[in-house]
């Protein structure tokens, strides 16, 4: 049965780059990741702690996006998943946040 995992995450300095949860535990099949609409720059997300403007995704104050892998079976009884824990985020502007909900 699938769980879900919500919080929310402080990213205080741009330039920065912060995981979105430390735990490596959480292999996700979905997550959903929204700027705070207060936010005064966009968020940047990718794979590598050196996330940044010029490698990352975008997402913009108020706005999300959601993060599928392959719905497909890898095998009889595994699906892709995300860790969680490789997800980093940085900022274009000091003290952005973002929450997130994961199904897990």
């Amino acid at each position: 049965m699938a769980r879900v995992l919500t919080g929310v995450k402080d990213i205080p300095t741009a330039g920065s780059a912060v995981q979105l949860h430390a735990d490596g535990t959480f292999h996700c099949f979905s997550i959903l990741i929204k700027a705070f609409p207060t936010n005064t720059g966009n968020v940047y997300y990718n794979g590598v702690e050196g996330v940044s403007a010029a490698n990352g995704f975008s997402i913009e104050p108020g706005k999300f996006k959601v993060l599928n892998p392959a719905l497909v079976p890898v095998d009889n009884n595994n699906f892709e998943t995300i860790l969680l824990s490789t997800i980093w985020l940085d900022t274009a502007t000091n003290g952005n946040d973002v929450e997130f909900s994961v199904i897990y």
